[in-house]
């Protein structure tokens, strides 16, 4: 006999995840990991697969009915939500056998005939063995290319040789914490609002086109550290042009108002509430459509220029809007 041992199933899953597992590690919704795993070409296939149990909760007692009420299996089948031949099937495969007749005298040809306790059968019902289904299970690292990019760290403030309160532009305080004034001046474009005021208390967006501000060097420290969409640069997003979908359908120009509404960290729900409320404001999508000429549920495309102009410019009395 040989002394080389196959590896147990728990064994064999070590350090592999399920789909949902990962989208949880990486901060994902398990609907973007989902997404990612259908229409990604390149997204890597299942290692493996594990039989697991389905989760299950205990069903209660129906409301307004007496647990020593005897009942038929059909009738308990009505009263839970089920249907008579789910009960039947679990009636052949429960390793516990139906409970006993209410009535001892009551005569029947079948077992699964007569009337039950309607608590007796809940109970049995409640201890049926729970079914399993099929997770796919995935290598961490053949997924880490899927995964969202995370902002790099910038030095501490006071590591930075200026003064927290001294004026700097958005292009200095750039080379100051070592990244290229264009990854700035994107999240100050795609989020002006979020962005504190300048040295002489203005908003960012009420400047002049091309115009260089100031700012204190402590505001922008601040701000840079919480920033709005700090996965902008997920490989999914930002990546699209490099990399087909499946199907090699091009990746779509533009961005959708759900998109949008993740980057500057609103509801998306709400978003297309407010989409509703003022579409004759919209920008056109980038293939040259009105908004409120779009059919229901279909997933336009608008300039991100646009979307953002078109937000800053709702009404202030639009609740949640700002």
């Amino acid at each position: 006999m040989s002394d080389h041992q196959e590896p147990t199933p728990d064994q064999a899953d070590a350090g592999l995840l399920t789909l949902e597992e990962w989208a949880n590690r990486c901060g994902y919704s398990y609907s973007r990991a989902s997404t990612l795993a259908r229409e990604e070409e390149d997204f890597p296939d299942p290692v493996r697969y594990r039989m697991v149990p389905k989760r299950r909760a205990d069903t209660p007692l129906p409301p307004g009915t007496d647990p020593d009420q005897a009942v038929t299996l059909d009738r308990f089948a009505d009263l839970i939500g089920s249907s008579a031949k789910t009960v039947r099937r679990v009636v052949t495969t429960h390793s516990r056998p139906l409970p006993p007749l209410a009535d001892p005298a009551e005569r029947t040809a079948w077992p699964t005939q007569g009337h039950r306790a309607l608590g007796a059968l809940l109970e049995w019902w409640n201890a049926r063995p729970a079914t399993t289904t099929k997770v796919a299970l995935y290598d961490p690292e053949k997924l880490a290319p899927f995964e969202p990019r995370r902002p790099r760290p910038v030095p501490p403030l006071e590591k930075l040789g200026v003064a927290p309160d001294e004026e700097v532009t958005a292009s200095r305080f750039a080379s100051l914490i070592g990244v290229d004034y264009k990854t700035v001046g994107q999240y100050r474009q795609l989020s002006p609002e979020k962005m504190p005021r300048t040295a002489d208390g203005r908003r960012v967006q009420d400047l002049e086109y091309g115009e260089i501000a100031q700012f204190r060097l402590e505001d922008l420290y601040r701000w840079w550290q919480s920033r709005p969409g700090s996965r902008l640069g997920d490989r999914t997003g930002q990546g699209a042009g490099k990399r087909r979908r499946r199907g090699d359908r091009p990746a779509p120009e533009g961005m959708t108002l759900t998109r949008f509404a993740r980057l500057i960290e609103v509801d998306p729900a709400k978003m297309h509430r407010y989409r509703r409320r003022h579409a004759g404001s919209m920008p056109a999508t980038v293939d040259g459509r009105r908004a409120q000429d779009l059919a229901k549920g279909e997933r336009a495309y608008f300039p991100a220029e646009g979307l953002h102009q078109w937000w800053q410019n709702l009404p202030e009395d639009d609740e949640g809007a700002h």
